[in-house]
């Protein structure tokens, strides 16, 4: 996460950064030394890539055990290393909620909209854009669907697909391709085993069947892009 710092100093031992939210204007650093009696450290605040935001050497910390240094940059937490969780069951029903998790798994918040239904046995893909097309499974009736959304990290809202699957799905999967389309193939239909396929194209938002089937129906299969730009 940028804002969140990554400190090194020979004269200390672990650093922990506490920050008050994620909005929140200050970041708090709380520096615990080896031998609790340094001289002097110097602390530099780095973001996700490593680049330095700031540096600042100190001589206030000699004999004391912790000491607090207030950097008033104000703390943004970035999209980079965030994980979206929608959907799933909790044992009673299929849920209509989404969170999200920090890339240390140590802060989860719920996102701002909630998604359109409830989602169990679906798919979530990362776009090239950085939204995520989310699709298929079950309802809350635990009937099988073909709606479709995009989650917006930017906002933290779901908004339904101009246009919905043109086959219900379960249990299918969705692969993002090299050239930005997404590839939905398979799963459980209404009816039957699916051996179709079809394609998500997030310029127009809006998916076609492609002209070839599977050669087999498949269900709660993998379906992985390969180097050669094949799923």
């Amino acid at each position: 996460m940028d804002g969140v710092p990554l400190i090194t100093g020979k004269y200390h031992d672990w650093i922990v950064p506490q920050v008050s939210r994620e909005t929140g204007d200050i970041v708090e650093l709380n520096f615990l030394s080896t031998n609790y009696s340094p001289s002097s450290f110097t602390a530099s605040r780095r973001t996700a890539d490593g680049s330095e935001i700031e540096n600042r050497t100190s001589s206030s910390g000699a004999g004391q055990i912790k000491y607090s240094q207030i950097f008033d940059t104000v703390y943004t937490q970035s999209l980079v290393d965030q994980v979206l969780i929608v959907g799933g069951s909790d044992s009673k029903s299929a849920l209509a909620s989404a969170e999200t998790s920090d890339a240390f798994g140590s802060v989860f918040s719920s996102t701002a909209g909630a998604p359109n239904r409830a989602y169990t046995s679906h798919t979530a893909t990362v776009l090239s854009s950085g939204k995520v097309l989310i699709l298929g499974g079950k309802d809350a009736a635990d009937i099988i669907q073909n709606t479709a959304e995009i989650y917006d990290p930017a906002s933290g809202t779901f908004s339904a697909t101009a246009s919905a699957m043109l086959e219900y799905r379960y249990r299918c999967a969705a692969t993002l391709l090299a050239n930005g389309k997404v590839l939905v193939s398979g799963g459980q239909s209404r009816f039957s085993t699916s051996d179709t396929a079809e394609l998500y194209d997030p310029i127009t938002d809006a998916f076609l069947i492609t002209v070839e089937h599977m050669t087999s129906p498949r269900d709660a299969h993998t379906a992985t892009l390969l180097p050669n730009a094949r799923s």
